[in-house]
């Protein structure tokens, strides 16, 4: 502006140098809100997708019980199993001692009898 411009076109320069700060500064409220709304719908979409979690969870739960009950019963067949074939162990073991305690006593007798 020049020195000799009147006070009436010093205010409607300075009032347009307003104006385009002020349309600046609303494009950059535009702006913000748009990045602000766009980060409240994946938000939102989230949430959504997340409202099953506590019935998957009462799901798993009730699986992981039903999982606990066969194993426990698995456990117990097992343990019958392992008790069973450690009898039959020891009856095989009593069997083969009172065999050769029987072929011995056979040849005691055989030779000094």
């Amino acid at each position: 502006m020049t020195p000799s411009a009147s006070p009436a076109t010093q205010a409607a320069a300075s009032l347009e140098l307003l104006i385009g700060e002020m349309r600046g500064q609303m494009r950059e409220l535009i702006h913000n809100i748009n990045n602000v709304s766009q980060k409240l719908e994946a938000l939102s979409q989230q949430v959504a997708a997340s409202q099953s979690i506590p019935a998957d969870i009462q799901a798993l739960k009730g699986e992981v019980a039903d999982l606990r009950a066969r194993v426990t019963v698995l456990e117990a067949q097992e343990n019958k199993r392992a008790g069973a074939l450690g009898a039959s162990s020891w009856l095989f073991r009593v069997i083969a001692l009172l065999a050769a305690c029987g072929a011995g006593g056979a040849i005691v007798k055989l030779i000094g009898g």
